[in-house]
């Protein structure tokens, strides 16, 4: 179950750490005191989805609001010879944004904080940590010193009859379905593993047992390594119109380049 629990945990944590992640190309190569380093693409979208019927049910303000996003980073994280990480992001398209805004076209985030720069490159803002943020910089630093893996995106881990035994002994109800899916269920919360398909789904229903989301992730193998192809968010809304709306978000990951990970 700890395995379990941490390849989730970890494709969570990854999928909303990368928001706010970019990419220099060639910085991590230039770099001399790199250690450790990963870069990649990330390709965000949001989408609403609403049959035609219900659609016309919708009030004026309630379809402004459900404008389709998109927006491109390249992401890049270094880590040090003091494990010290320093991870940036460029911004290289985006929609999400109003026309009167002055968006942020890179982010910096280093052992002090968040900097984040226009794209004449003067400094917007600078965010230092919080105490609850350092202590978890500091959290990742020392596992980093202790294992270089840890920079790399989750891993898959096959689920195994150890762990679907353990997540009975927790109170979950294990069933195994169509395609070799097997599906775990506690209370208001479902897990769907798939070895074959290298994926895996976490739901969560409301109190009439309606699936209020749907949060799934992708594997694939890539030169000897695991590494996550999308993960697709799927929140179900009811608007103030009493119309039922799915908002998806779907995140995918391309032109991975690890430099220097076991």
């Amino acid at each position: 179950m700890k395995k379990i629990t941490k390849t989730i945990r970890g494709a969570a944590l990854i999928a909303s750490y990368l928001l706010v992640l970019g990419i220099q190309n060639g910085f991590a190569q230039a770099n001399t005191t790199v250690k450790y380093a990963v870069s990649f693409t990330q390709t965000t979208s949001t989408n609403y989805e609403v049959s035609a019927s219900d659609r016309e049910r919708l009030q004026e303000f309630e379809r402004v609001g459900m404008v389709p996003t998109n927006e491109v980073r390249n992401v890049n994280v270094v880590v040090d010879q003091n494990n010290d990480v320093t991870t940036t992001i460029t911004i290289v398209s985006s929609d999400a944004s109003e026309s009167w805004m002055t968006p942020a076209t890179k982010i910096v985030i280093d052992k002090n904080g968040s900097t984040f720069y226009n794209a004449q490159n003067a400094i917007l803002t600078r965010d230092n940590f919080t105490t609850e943020q350092a202590q978890d910089y500091l959290n990742q630093k020392n596992t980093l010193a202790q294992n270089g893996s840890a920079l790399g995106l989750p891993q898959f881990q096959p689920i195994t009859a150890s762990d679907i035994a353990q997540l009975q002994s927790q109170g979950f109800s294990v069933q195994m379905m169509d395609g070799g899916t097997v599906k775990a269920r506690k209370g208001q919360t479902e897990i769907q593993y798939n070895n074959s398909a290298m994926s895996v789904n976490l739901l969560q229903y409301d109190e009439s047992n309606k699936i209020a989301s749907d949060t799934g992730f992708k594997f694939a193998n890539q030169n000897g390594r695991t590494i996550p192809v999308s993960r697709t968010e799927r929140e179900y809304q009811t608007t103030q119109s009493g119309v039922c709306i799915s908002v998806v978000t779907t995140t995918t990951y391309s032109n991975y380049n690890p430099i220097g990970l076991p």
